[in-house]
């Protein structure tokens, strides 16, 4: 009886907080254009992202990996390249005639593809360095993103170089951004409390027992690689 109290009361407040936050987002939605908050506010709830990312990694499943920053420039790479406007390419890039991709994508299809292309050189790139361990692994996902860094400032014709992208499109709407990121914590946490997950934190306790156990310690890593 005591437990489902407890339950009851938790639940109550955390719908109370959950009323609180909606309230709070609102307001600073209404008022986002004159307010550094809400840079502030998107700009936490988009590291929290990486956080929680690199928590699925390193926490749950134990792998060790500092390549983090390399997938969120193929990430925003990839949405920049694919949505910016075919009229308003020539004033972004430099050189190369605006740029070698001459179309524009929805924001939406750009955002997707925004996580599945990283995905996809997780994959690629998790195939060879999965089988490290510790500092090994570290140091490889580490000049990964090394070598990230260093194409995409030399692959001008895609990227503009050291310039940069400018006219993003962006969804400055405060509310999504939130609504996005509660999403994903709530998939990671469904997904932390089912079988993977349970696959993921035996790997981090033992990967000799969790192998015993009939757990495939490369296909769960490279799983937890490619979500993180």
């Amino acid at each position: 009886k005591r437990m489902k109290n407890n339950k009851k009361r938790n639940l109550l407040l955390s719908l109370i907080l959950a009323a609180v936050c909606v309230a709070f987002l609102l307001y600073v939605d209404k008022f986002q254009h004159y307010s550094m908050l809400a840079t502030v506010l998107k700009k936490g709830a988009i590291y929290s992202l990486v956080a929680v990312s690199l928590n699925l990694l390193n926490g749950f499943t134990g792998l060790f990996s500092l390549g983090q920053a390399g997938f969120m420039m193929i990430g925003a790479y990839t949405y920049s390249i694919l949505t910016i406007p075919v009229a308003e390419r020539a004033g972004v890039y430099q050189y190369f005639d605006g740029g070698i991709v001459q179309f524009c994508l929805p924001m939406i299809v750009g955002l997707i593809l925004a996580g599945i292309v990283p995905t996809i050189f997780a994959w690629l790139i998790g195939k060879p360095v999965l089988k490290l361990k510790s500092d090994y692994l570290a140091i490889a996902t580490l000049g990964f993103s090394e070598i990230i860094r260093i194409v995409i400032t030399n692959a001008q014709s895609f990227t503009n170089g050291a310039l940069g992208i400018k006219d993003i499109p962006t969804i400055n709407d405060v509310r999504y951004i939130f609504l996005v990121t509660a999403l994903i914590f709530v998939f990671i946490t469904c997904l932390i409390n089912s079988s993977y997950g349970r696959a993921f934190k035996a790997i981090r306790e033992d990967e000799i027992a969790a192998e015993a156990m009939g757990v495939g310690l490369f296909h769960h890593k490279c799983r937890a690689f490619m979500l993180s």
